[in-house]
């Protein structure tokens, strides 16, 4: 009988919604985008009546599969106005049945006593989701967009909101969350929400909220990754002002730092977070003094999805091999990768303000500032007190032992020479025809520069990757043979 009644009641409510949307569109004009969120909202009784009716079944399944298809046709033959978008490749409509389907059906076949995880992922993307872009044209005076479709004030509904759900079906279904848990998944719903395009974010957010629910259901949710999600909405907001990375590169960094945390715990996150707010700080304020003194200083271009993969990758995946072969010599040297990366970041920002041009360090030639290849003796300063005190900082929670610490220090001391021949042996360095002046760049003066030494296909972030796999390498032996 209640499996009857949820068919009846399930698409009589799909067909009421449908029917108000075009009421409001057709009848009263109402802005479709206004539309299409009042219906969006209006979803979440759905799971509630699968709830109280079949619960995680298999005719949940079906009733969402054929409420899926039921949204292809909707979205598809454009022939409902209420949901019709000028974007013609944005298929939120449909993605988001698909999102609930996908959930019912791996919460029917592997946690069907716990339905009430589906609830809180389909009432985030309902409420959250749906609310975000009103309060964003409500409070349109005093918000500010941080990329296209995406503001300050809509991120903050998203965040919110889905912190209010959670909070309340953790009440309700004595769930025995944490606070920390849920705010870590509100943030990292807000996260998925960010990255959204095209729609996708109807099938993004539910996913990813349902993996994170899942993680803690089973035991496998740990502190560091929880607390490594709170850190991304901070980097967001200073990204917003200092623009330091491109959206792709923003990703790279989140799913690197997010991946590294949950791996390597606590000091792989406070290492990411230290090293990159070190960085920032430091190279700031001497940019901030250089111009007090009347230099002009470039600004820096933001860094792209590659740089961070390449700089990241291998202290990446050192940290997931600590995690499953539990020797902590991987964990230290994912450590070592991690500072001398910062290392040559930081000779490389400050050690282009040195009046005189760097030198070859294999040729022994002056060449232009910022080359890979050169080495002045302020960026050679600035690399070894940064390899010391970088090992320091980290060091105090991973492993106290003085011989290791000095002993990784001068490892990663040794990883900026060889990222520097490295780059002056085989990175690609290009001619200009124009003014000759011998750059990295593929168009200089607007034209298109010629090669003139190195290999053509290595470029600074493959330098990068592979002095990473060095310095890797030689933080293992160290540690294997020595220690």
């Amino acid at each position: 009988m209640k499996d009857a009644l949820a068919y009846i009641l399930f698409f009589s409510y799909f067909i009421l919604l449908v029917g108000l949307g075009e009421l409001l569109q057709r009848a009263f004009k109402i802005n479709p985008e206004i539309v299409r969120k009042i219906q969006h909202i209006l979803t979440a009784p759905c799971w509630l009546i699968l709830c109280l009716t079949t619960g995680a079944s298999i005719h949940a399944v079906i009733i969402c599969a054929v409420g899926t298809v039921g949204l292809a046709f909707v979205t598809f033959s454009h022939f409902f106005k209420a949901v019709a978008r000028e974007d013609s490749n944005n298929y939120g409509v449909f993605y988001f049945g698909l999102s609930a389907t996908i959930a019912t059906l791996l919460c029917f076949l592997f946690f069907p006593e716990q339905y009430y995880i589906v609830g809180i992922t389909y009432f985030s993307l309902s409420i959250a989701d749906g609310f975000a872009p009103i309060t964003a044209m409500l409070c349109k005076k005093f918000n500010r967009n941080i990329r296209e479709g995406k503001s300050v004030i809509g991120c903050l509904t998203v965040l919110l909101l889905s912190f209010a759900v959670i909070v309340a079906f953790n009440y309700i279904f004595k769930a025995q969350y944490t606070y920390l848990l849920m705010v870590s998944y509100a943030c990292l719903f807000m996260i998925a929400e960010y990255y959204g395009y095209k729609g996708l974010d109807n099938l993004f957010t539910v996913l990813i909220g349902l993996g994170y629910l899942l993680l803690e259901l089973y035991g496998l949710n740990n502190m560091a990754l929880a607390i490594g999600i709170l850190v991304f909405p901070l980097i967001l907001i200073f990204n917003m002002f200092k623009k330091s990375l491109t959206e792709g590169g923003l990703f790279a960094a989140a799913c690197v730092v997010l991946i590294s945390a949950y791996f390597g715990g606590l000091v792989m996150l406070i290492g990411y977070v230290s090293l990159f707010a070190a960085n920032a700080l430091i190279v700031g304020i001497v940019k901030h003094i250089l111009r007090k003194k009347g230099r002009d200083i470039e600004k820096s271009k933001p860094r792209k999805a590659k740089q961070i993969i390449a700089n990241s990758l291998i202290s990446c995946v050192l940290s997931i091999l600590f995690f499953f072969l539990e020797n902590p010599i991987f964990l230290l040297a994912a450590i070592a990768v991690l500072v001398e990366e910062f290392s040559d970041s930081m000779a490389s920002d400050i050690g282009r303000y040195q009046k005189r041009n760097p030198i070859d360090i294999i040729r022994f030639k002056r060449i232009e500032s910022g080359l890979s290849g050169g080495v002045s003796l302020l960026g050679t300063t600035v690399a070894l007190l940064s390899c010391f005190a970088g090992c320091a900082f980290i060091f105090m929670t991973a492993d106290n032992n003085v011989i290791k610490y000095i002993v990784l220090s001068g490892v990663a001391f040794f990883g900026v020479f060889v990222d520097s021949i490295f780059g002056s042996l085989l990175q690609n360095k290009n001619e200009c025809v124009v003014c000759g002046k011998i750059t990295e760049k593929d168009v200089h003066c607007d034209q298109k520069t010629v090669h003139k030494s190195g290999v053509p296909f290595i470029s600074n972030s493959l330098v990068n990757l592979m002095t990473s796999i060095v310095i890797g390498g030689a933080a293992l032996l160290v540690l294997y043979f020595v220690f």
